[in-house]
């Protein structure tokens, strides 16, 4: 056990959405993108909020250019 509890999330949004989980030892942002069947799981300390929200920023901008 690395000491992170990853949930099993089944989620469906239209279009991109985020759910914010906390595991055990730090915290989770789970980004769908229906369209293009992309999910990604970011953990971060509890005090680095504003890390994953700039992360979750960074890959959907990521992603829109990909696709």
């Amino acid at each position: 056990m690395d000491g992170y509890e990853r949930p099993a999330w089944q989620v469906r949004f239209r279009g991109w959405s985020s759910a914010l989980k906390e595991p055990i030892c730090g915290m989770a942002l789970l980004l769908i993108c229906e369209r293009h069947a992309h999910a990604l799981v970011l953990i971060a300390p509890k005090h680095a909020r504003s890390f994953v929200q700039d992360e979750c920023s960074r890959v959907m901008s990521s992603l829109r250019v990909r696709h």
